[in-house]
């Protein structure tokens, strides 16, 4: 008969005796080894992380663990350009793991295309319509001028900053003539703003500005208005419907004189009267 029942780990015995002599044998039972269920996995491997999966024993429930391995970034050769070449400035491009909630990229750079262009890409600019081209004399406010790149990186556009002239007067050189005082320019396109203290400078009428860049360059004219005219100002210009501004100090005198003048003339007339009225009623009572 059975002494020790055999379970998945350890072994059992079972003996028999003789019947004569009463001598007993003993028998190994081999251990019977786990029942395991399906693995089940309880943690999904990332594409950096590693995973997990496990099972059960159907006899003793002792749990088995197995670790999954991380499955590595899901690349393919489907590059995408982020950023177009030109001949003399390199570009770049990217490509995306496939994977869903992974938001790993590789990007690399792409050599310049070199060849004979020329390196003139003025096309690729322009001023934008923010940009203001007048201002009158006597006004405190800046000027503001933007210029962007409509095809490249537009973000390189400051950098690529090298002269601006009025009237082919050099009024900035990177690293030679300083803008101070003359106008401020910062990133983001280039967004310059002329000063007052400049633009007061500059005779009435018509100006051409020239900015240039290391890889083009750009003009446009602008209009200085004498205080008073009918030229435009960004900031400075009277509003005729505006109740109260529309008169000048000249014509309020002029409606004041006109007042008196009026009123004068309805006393006159009124003393007048009176004094005929008076006559008229002495006589009346002389009778």
């Amino acid at each position: 008969g059975v002494t020790k029942e055999p379970t998945c780990t350890e072994k059992g015995n079972r003996q028999r005796t003789c019947g004569r002599c009463h001598e007993v044998e003993n028998e190994e039972l081999a251990a019977l080894g786990h029942d395991w269920s399906e693995w089940g996995v309880t943690k999904e491997p990332t594409c950096t992380e590693k995973g997990n999966r496990q099972r059960t024993c159907g006899r003793c429930h002792e749990v088995e663990n197995e670790e999954l391995a991380a499955l590595g970034h899901d690349l393919r050769d489907d590059w995408v350009i982020t950023e177009q070449p030109t001949q003399t400035e390199t570009g770049k491009k990217r490509r995306s793991c496939h994977r869903n909630g992974c938001d790993y990229y590789e990007e690399e750079v792409i050599p310049a295309l070199g060849g004979d262009d020329t390196g003139d890409h003025s096309k690729d600019y322009e001023f934008t319509a923010q940009s203001v081209w007048n201002w009158t004399k006597g006004s405190t406010s800046d000027m503001p001028v933007t210029l962007k790149n409509t095809v490249g990186d537009d973000t390189k556009t400051f950098g690529k900053l090298q002269k601006v002239s009025v009237d082919g007067t050099v009024i900035y050189e990177k690293e030679v003539i300083s803008a101070d005082g003359k106008f401020t320019a910062t990133p983001g396109s280039i967004n310059f703003m002329f000063h007052p203290d400049y633009l007061k400078t500059l005779s009435k009428g018509e100006h051409t500005l020239k900015v240039e860049l290391t890889d083009g360059e750009l003009e446009h004219t602008f209009t200085i208005a004498e205080s008073g005219s009918n030229n435009t100002d960004n900031n400075n210009t009277n509003n005729s419907s505006d109740p109260g501004k529309g008169d000048s100090p000249e014509t309020a005198d002029n409606n004041i004189m006109l007042f008196l003048a009026v009123w004068l003339f309805i006393a006159s007339v009124g003393i007048i009267v009176m004094l005929l009225f008076q006559k008229k009623k002495e006589r009346y009572y002389h009778r």
